[in-house]
């Protein structure tokens, strides 16, 4: 019986530890910063970091305008559908990557 309960409370602990481990590391995108946006020569990027190399976006004012809209209809479902079907960033240019 001692044996028993002696294997529940270890199983109980680490059991514990496993779960605070995994709150801890599921706030860890958050905390090290999440995206940075930066503009340079009239150009918005996008980097994250501890990742590669920045992306570009596209001109400040279609930044701007996008973003706006994005904004507007964020909590829309439907618009963040049709982001998916090409109708966000692809088509404004969004995805060209900074050379260098």
């Amino acid at each position: 019986m001692f044996l028993a309960a002696s294997g529940a409370m270890i199983g109980f602990v680490l059991l514990a530890r496993g779960l605070v481990a995994a709150m801890q590391r599921a706030g860890e995108d958050e905390a090290a910063g999440g995206v940075v946006f930066s503009l340079e020569d009239g150009e918005v990027w996008a980097s994250w970091n501890g990742s590669g190399a920045p992306v570009r976006l596209g001109s400040k004012k279609n930044v701007s305008e996008k973003m706006k809209s994005f904004l507007a209809h964020a909590d829309d479902p439907s618009h963040l559908k049709a982001i998916g079907q090409g109708t966000g960033a692809a088509d404004a240019g969004f995805l060209g990557r900074r050379a260098g």
